[in-house]
This record gives C-alpha cells, sequence and structure tokens, in this order.
C-alpha cells in the first residue's frame, strides 16, 4: 500500500511541503525542486529533518534535493533548519 503524500503548498518565491510523522512540521525547498519531491513521502520522525524512505534506505531531504552521493556532506543553515531552500544547503564532495 502506497504512503499518502505530503500537502505542498506553492507561494511565490518557494513552496512549503508539510510533514507526516509525530513531530509534523513543514519545509521549504525552492519551486524547481518541487516535481521532485512531490513524488515522496516526507516524514519529520525525529524532529530532525525531513526525511523519506528509498528502496529500503531513509534519505533525508537536503541529501535528495543537492544529490548527494555516498561520503558526500551536506551542510544545512542552522538558523533555519526547516528551510532546503538550495541557497541555505552547502554540498561538500568526498574526498577520493
Amino acid at each position: 500500500m502506497a504512503k499518502s503524500k505530503n500537502e505542498i503548498i506553492i507561494h511565490e518565491d518557494h513552496a512549503e511541503i508539510k510533514l507526516k510523522g509525530r513531530h509534523g512540521g513543514s519545509v521549504k525547498i525552492d519551486l524547481c525542486d518541487v516535481e521532485r519531491m512531490s513524488q515522496h513521502c516526507w516524514a519529520n520522525k525525529e524532529n530532525r529533518t525531513a526525511q523519506t524512505r528509498i528502496v529500503n534506505r531513509i534519505v533525508p531531504m537536503p541529501r535528495l534535493i543537492l544529490d548527494a552521493k555516498e561520503g558526500d556532506k551536506v551542510i544545512t543553515n542552522r538558523v533555519a533548519p526547516f528551510d532546503f531552500r538550495r541557497h541555505n544547503l552547502r554540498l561538500i564532495k568526498a574526498v577520493k
């Protein structure tokens, strides 16, 4: 049985995704990420970040937005921890 998707509110310059899970809340994302993020069910289960399950792995939303590979690190803005617009995220590539 597929999980129900999240409510998405489109604003003029960003979108807001209402999170499921015991902590709920919402996150902000860029409009360019709405289509891809809307394909998943997002939850806030540990009051840390929005996460989904893809092929039996828990994936945080910021990693999916930035296409982070294994070993890469994603830094979020601590002032606005649930604001996942790209200008608030930093990708640090793994050293090979």
